[in-house]
């Protein structure tokens, strides 16, 4: 592996992962998550793992084994980083 290869990991203070997401009106594409938190409900069994619920404008949740991934920052492929309100003001429901 390239020197370079192995240097970029140490250039994100912060660590994140890249999701694919199937986010309705957008299709399925590759985003990297900066910022997301576990949410504890009871009605996760209602859903199929990982789909993407978005509720209103305001938040976007992925649902997991034993609960919900709420994300609170994105990053589209070849976009910046922004806050999930932001992200989800540029989408059309």
């Amino acid at each position: 592996m390239p020197k370079n290869r192995r240097a970029c990991p140490k250039l994100n203070p912060f660590p994140t992962a890249w999701a694919e997401l199937d986010i309705e009106g957008l299709g399925s594409a590759i985003y990297k998550i900066h910022k997301a938190e576990a949410i504890e409900r009871n009605d996760f069994t209602e859903y199929e793992l990982g789909k993407v619920i978005i509720n209103g404008r305001k938040s976007l949740d992925v649902v997991c084994k034993e609960g919900f991934l709420r994300i609170l920052e994105i990053q589209p492929a070849g976009k910046r980083s922004m806050a999930i309100s932001d992200f989800l003001n540029g989408l059309r429901l």
